[in-house]
């Protein structure tokens, strides 16, 4: 009943969401709070989101390999140029696996991602 039109987007926005800030909580957690930015980064949120609603319209297989393909591409460039903190790769490969329908493999993912973030931060003194 809940993937069904307009609740299905907003279904599917809520969840990454959750995961967006949940993985924003893990990776920031061992910085102090005044180096800590904000626990969703919208603009990561928004392309992950995007990419999620091509994915999942755009029903051609080859057409959806080339967008994944070149967004992880695009993310890993981001993340090696930006020296940022934030989870790119793994947000990008969660839209990719929810436009897709894979939901169970969205949240191993998700879990995966969130406990790795988790466990690798120190906290800082």
């Amino acid at each position: 009943m809940l993937f069904h039109g307009w609740w299905e987007l907003s279904t599917l926005f809520l969840v990454l969401l959750v995961a967006c800030a949940l993985m924003g909580w893990a990776g920031s957690r061992g910085q102090r709070p005044a180096e800590r930015g904000p626990l969703v980064n919208a603009s990561l949120f928004l392309s992950a989101f995007a990419l999620l609603l091509l994915v999942r319209y755009l029903q051609n297989d080859r057409w959806s390999a080339i967008i994944i393909a070149a967004s992880v591409l695009i993310a890993g460039v981001i993340v090696a140029k930006s020296n940022t903190r934030a989870a790119v790769l793994p947000m990008i490969l969660l839209a990719a696996l929810l436009g897709f329908g894979l939901n169970l493999s969205a949240l191993v993912l998700a879990i995966a991602s969130v406990l790795v973030l988790f466990f690798t931060r120190s906290i800082s003194k």
